[in-house]
Order: structure tokens, then C-alpha cells, then sequence
């Protein structure tokens, strides 16, 4: 159970608990997902999570990161990551295929917000180098990973997918006049937006920390994924950035915001990731020893002075080095990268060995995780209810999202009112909580009667 903010100083979790926890977590199977067994793991991955951030906040003692590296489990995370990637791109589209009308859209929820749990965990603890290298073998899947979710983000973009998704958030349409398909696949659309953000802070620290990591890493993020060109195109797109109703605004932690002309070129915490990431390869010189740079990949660089005015140079002035390079670049030729006539290439193993071990059983599967871990009675929903509120210190919470401006729960606006009952929900103006009723009542009940049951 979570400490209280009496005994725990405002933690969630004591560092004895953190340690205790760490040592239970497991590589859970595809066909888990959902179980009570899953379900129990999940909600201390949530309050590590939690913790993890509140220490980072006030610069407190890292010890969920040192539980972590010294119970050598930052492999398990990796693995959890991959697997319910797998499970959401295989499994999940089946399930809502299926008919999809359950009692409640919550258990489903839960496996969709998992991802996100595990990716906002790892994006705290890997700003510490060892962190980083107790990954081992599995921070091939994990760089893996974070290319593909950075590619498809650049490719929604590109087709206009994200302005139609939060076109839809914005539009106001109520949950009620979506199917429960439309609903939970809506959801985790914007969740995987989350997570491509939380993607490019990842790959950087990577990136930062090459030096102690296998040779295998730079040679798959230079030669198989070709990153520098991958962060001159998140740069180029921008995709954290849109023009809505005339007004420029920026995509920052978590939500939309409106920018002043003067604050344009403002440099966020985003935005910063892939210039950061761009230097330490760039100006590495063991990278441009190995990185060839064909007459492609040297224009695709060269295009990113165009994103370099004075303005930015203030904001980044490491990058005033950056730009003389590509001034230099622009006018000769780098030498021919050194190449080995030996090479032994270590290759990611997690998400293939798990297509291998569930190749043809995915819609036995879909049809299976639905009917025993989707579709739940009222009473297993309130023995849900029970754990979550064993897992979450309200007063923890609160302190947690001080730093954050609290967003109405349905149209996305800077909020000022919550809900009387659970205390759970914001909303910015009493018509919106009345149109958000019917979709929250449920929750809502759930939350409230909770501790009585």
C-alpha cells in the first residue's frame, strides 16, 4: 500500500517499499496482459513511476533508479514495453473488431496507459548513465523501438493524421456519441502521441550516454536507423507545433497551449531534444569517423541551417559550433567512414522471438483476453476499484501535478473546478461537467462507494 504523506515525507512510496517492490516486478507474457496477476504489477509499476518523478522534481535521492540498476531491472521494463507494443499493434485491433460493447471501456484503459507508465519511467531514470547501460543486451530493442514509434510519428504528421486527432479532442463531441471502439482507439491514439514525445528524450539520453554502451547500439543507430537524418526531419516537421483558429501553439507536457508572437520561437523542452541529440552526434568525432556521409544523408543535414537563426543560437549556444561545422560541411567533403572487413552485427531479439511465439494465435487470443479480462461484472469492477484507491495517495497526486495546470476533463481547457464526489475529475466550466456526467457517473460511483465495499 502506498505510504501516506505523514509517513512517507509526501512520497509515495518509502525507499524500503521502492526496493521491495523492484524485486517482484517479472516479465509478464503477452497472453497476461489483463490478468489480476498483470493488474497487480501494473499498479506498482504506476506508484515507481510516480515516485520516480517526484524525486526528479525535487532533486531528492534517485533511490527508484538505484533499485532499478541494482536488482538489474531495467531489462524486465524493456521487455514490458515490447510486449504490449506487440500486444496493442496485434491483439487490440482484433479485440475491437470483435464487436466491442463491454460493461466498462476502465480494464482495457489500464493495458492502454501501461505503455505510457513504463515509457515516462524509463524517460526518468535514463537521464542517469548507469541506468542506461544496466539495459544490456535489450537497449537494441529499445533504440528499436523508439524508431519506430518516432517514424510513425513523422509519417501521421506528414498525412495530416494529428491535426484530425486533436481536431476530434477540440471538436467537443462527447463519449457518448462514440462506440466504445471509437472511444478506447481515440484514447490511445493521443496516448501514443505521449509517448512518441517522451520517445525523443529517450533516444537523446542514448544518444548522451554512447560512450559506456555496446558498439552494437552506435553501429544500429548510425548505419540501420540512420538517426542524424531521423532528428533533422523531427525538426524539420515539427510535429509538436500547429496553427489552430490563427494562434500558434505548442504540444507541452501533456497539452496544447496557445503561444504569444513574441514567445514564437521559444524554445520547449521538446523541441530542444532533437538539437541536443543532433550536437552530441554531429560534433562527436568517433561518429563522424563511422558515420558515412553520403551525398543524400549530407543534404538532409545541411538543410537544418535553415532552423538556425540567431534566436535559437541564444537559446542553444552549444549550437553556435554545430552551425560552423555545417558551414564547413557545405563547402568539403568528410573523409570515407572507417568500416570493419569483420562484422558480427548483434541484432534485437524481444519483439521477434515473441511474433515467433504467437504467430497464428493472435485472434484465439484477442477473443480469449476479451472474454475473461475485457468485459468485467460490477463486482469485479469494484474489487478494482478497492486497489486502485489502495494504490493511489490523493495528497501525493496533488503535490505530484502542483507544477501543472489542471485541464478540463472534456473540452481540454485550463480548469479551475473538480468534481465534489471523487475529487478526481477537473472541469473549466459547469456546462462541461454537466456533459461529461454521464461518461464520468460511472468512475465517479466506482471511486466514491469504494472504500465501503
Amino acid at each position: 500500500m502506498a505510504a501516506s504523506s505523514e509517513s512517507g515525507g509526501g512520497d509515495v512510496l518509502l525507499m524500503v517499499e521502492s526496493d521491495a517492490i523492484v524485486q517482484t516486478l517479472e516479465t509478464k507474457c503477452l497472453d497476461e496482459l489483463g490478468s489480476a496477476r498483470w493488474a497487480t504489477q501494473h499498479q506498482n509499476l504506476e506508484k515507481l513511476n510516480m515516485q520516480a518523478i517526484m524525486n526528479a522534481q525535487t532533486h531528492a535521492d534517485p533511490f527508484v533508479k538505484e533499485a532499478l540498476t541494482l536488482n538489474d531491472k531495467m531489462d524486465v521494463l524493456v521487455e514490458q514495453l515490447i510486449t504490449v507494443e506487440l500486444w496493442k499493434g496485434k491483439v487490440l485491433p482484433l479485440i475491437l473488431q470483435n464487436d466491442f460493447s463491454p460493461n466498462q471501456t476502465f480494464p482495457i484503459m489500464m493495458v492502454l496507459h501501461h505503455e505510457a507508465t513504463i515509457i515516462n519511467l524509463l524517460e526518468t531514470v535514463l537521464y542517469y548513465r548507469d541506468a542506461c547501460e544496466c539495459i544490456g543486451e535489450a537497449l537494441l530493442d529499445l533504440l528499436d523501438y523508439c524508431h519506430r514509434k518516432l517514424t510513425t510519428l513523422i509519417s501521421k504528421h506528414e498525412n495530416g493524421l494529428l491535426v484530425e486527432l486533436f481536431d476530434e479532442f477540440a471538436s467537443g463531441k462527447g463519449a457518448l456519441e462514440r462506440s466504445s471502439a471509437e472511444e478506447v482507439q481515440l484514447q490511445e491514439d493521443k496516448i501514443q502521441f505521449d509517448i512518441c514525445t517522451k520517445c525523443v528524450t529517450i533516444l537523446r539520453y542514448i544518444i548522451e550516454h554512447r560512450q559506456g554502451l555496446p558498439l552494437s547500439v552506435m553501429t544500429r543507430m548510425l548505419s540501420v536507423h540512420d538517426v542524424p537524418c531521423l532528428m533533422v526531419k523531427l525538426v524539420e516537421d515539427s510535429p509538436w507545433q500547429r496553427s489552430s483558429d490563427g494562434c500558434t501553439q505548442k504540444y507541452a507536457e501533456g497539452v496544447w497551449s496557445s503561444i504569444a508572437t513574441a514567445d514564437r520561437y521559444k524554445i520547449t523542452k521538446t523541441e530542444g531534444q532533437p538539437w541536443i541529440a543532433l550536437h552530441h552526434l554531429l560534433m562527436d568525432s568517433d561518429v563522424q569517423r563511422r558515420y558515412e556521409f553520403s551525398e543524400h544523408r549530407k543534404a538532409v543535414i545541411l538543410r537544418l541551417r535553415a532552423y538556425m537563426p540567431d534566436i535559437l543560437l541564444d537559446q542553444l549556444p552549444f549550437l553556435v559550433d554545430m552551425k560552423m561545422f555545417l558551414e564547413r560541411l557545405s563547402v568539403s567533403d568528410m573523409p570515407a567512414a572507417v568500416t570493419s572487413s569483420f562484422i558480427l552485427e548483434q541484432l534485437p531479439e524481444i519483439r521477434q522471438c515473441l511474433i515467433e511465439r504467437y504467430a497464428g494465435k493472435w485472434r484465439d487470443l484477442a477473443r480469449e483476453q476479451y472474454a475473461q479480462y475485457f468485459n468485467p461484472d460490477p463486482e469485479d469492477m469494484k474489487k478494482m476499484a478497492d486497489k486502485w484507491c489502495e494504490t493511489y495517495d490523493f495528497d501525493a497526486l496533488d503535490r505530484l501535478a502542483a507544477t501543472e495546470k489542471p485541464r478540463c476533463a472534456l473540452c481540454g481547457a485550463e480548469a479551475t473546478k473538480r468534481c465534489s464526489k471523487c475529487q478526481m475529475e477537473w472541469y473549466c466550466k459547469r456546462e462541461c461537467q454537466v456533459k461529461h456526467w454521464k461518461k464520468h457517473k460511472p468512475a465517479c460511483a466506482l471511486m466514491t462507494q469504494a472504500p465501503d465495499s
